[in-house]
Order: structure tokens, then C-alpha cells, then sequence
């Protein structure tokens, strides 16, 4: 691993973080331009909501579901905006149509007793929409709403 060496003062004004902190959820949360570059693990069984933050040019995030939930994890946008692009692969195998898509959506889920462990999407701002790519194990494990 490279390092860095600074050879005068390092002043930062807000909050000073490395890309690539991970956080363990197992409540609520409304994201801020400041988790860009977090991985978040969804990690209670009750399900919850991820609140994504107003859209910011740069902003990533990747949601893995850690624990299977028995009640929704839900992915909203501020205030219900219809701003999320979203594609979800589906990795099992059969005939019916295969992996959840929207233009226009405000709302996804990993939806409860299907989502499994592993189950994820990865979120990526243009500073008006939030593009969603992810990968389900299950049939119907991520769906996808405009409210």
C-alpha cells in the first residue's frame, strides 16, 4: 500500500474520511453527501429504511444485505422524488421475465423472506438521478416502486 507523507500542516474543514469505510446498519438511516464512497451493510432481520440524500454530482454507495430480513429493507429518495434509475440482476434460472428495472422510481426493496445475504445495489449520482445497479440471488428479491 502506498503512502502519504505530509511534511506541513493538514487542515480539513468538514469531515475527514477515507473511501471505502464500511458501516454496519441496523437502524434507519438518511445518507449525506458525506457517506459517498461508504459501503453499508444492512444487518437486522426487521428490515428497515435507507434514505438516500439529496442528489450531489459523485455521489456512490454500495447496500449489501448482510442479515436476511423478515420485514423490507426500503431504499427511498428524499422527499419521493421519482430520480432512481434502477437494473437488478437475478442470478437464479427459470422462464419468467428476470430482474427488476425503472426509469423513474423513488422506491426499492429487498423484499422481506426472499432477499438473501450477499443480495446488493450500488448507487451512483449524476447530480439529478440516482443510477442503481445490483445483483439478487432470488426471484423477486429487489422490487422496485414509484409512489
Amino acid at each position: 500500500m502506498a503512502q502519504t507523507t505530509i511534511k506541513n500542516d493538514l487542515r480539513v474543514t468538514g469531515t475527514l474520511r477515507v473511501d471505502g469505510d464500511t458501516v454496519a446498519l441496523a437502524a434507519a438511516r438518511t445518507l449525506t453527501a458525506a457517506d459517498s464512497g461508504r459501503t453499508f451493510f444492512l444487518d437486522l432481520a426487521g428490515g428497515f429504511t435507507v434514505t438516500l440524500p439529496a442528489p450531489v454530482l459523485g455521489f456512490k454507495s454500495r447496500l449489501i444485505v448482510k442479515t436476511a430480513p423478515t420485514t423490507a429493507y426500503v431504499v427511498v429518495t428524499a422527499g419521493g422524488a421519482n430520480i432512481m434509475v434502477v437494473s437488478v440482476n437475478e442470478l437464479e434460472t427459470d422462464t419468467t421475465e428476470d430482474g427488476p428495472s425503472d426509469d423513474d422510481a423513488d422506491t426499492i426493496n429487498f423484499v422481506a423472506n426472499v432477499a438473501l445475504p450477499g443480495d446488493f445495489v450500488d448507487v451512483y449520482c449524476d447530480g439529478t438521478k440516482f443510477y442503481m445497479l445490483g445483483q439478487s440471488r432470488a426471484d423477486g428479491a429487489v422490487t422496485t416502486s414509484t409512489t
